[in-house]
């Protein structure tokens, strides 16, 4: 399985409702609030493991 650093934001941005996927495409979202990335569980996971 090849990485991809747009899998991991992808999935922080969807983790804090920034964006949202239908039909395999990426919408953002305009009424979202207003959020740190450390506040989603897979960012903070990869900062605790130093990537």
């Amino acid at each position: 399985m090849t990485y991809s650093p747009n899998d991991f934001y992808q999935k922080v941005f969807l983790e804090l409702g920034f964006v949202k996927i239908v039909d395999g495409v990426v919408f953002v979202n305009p009424k979202a609030r207003h959020a740190e990335l450390s506040e989603s569980d897979t960012y903070r996971k990869r900062a605790e493991n130093g990537y």
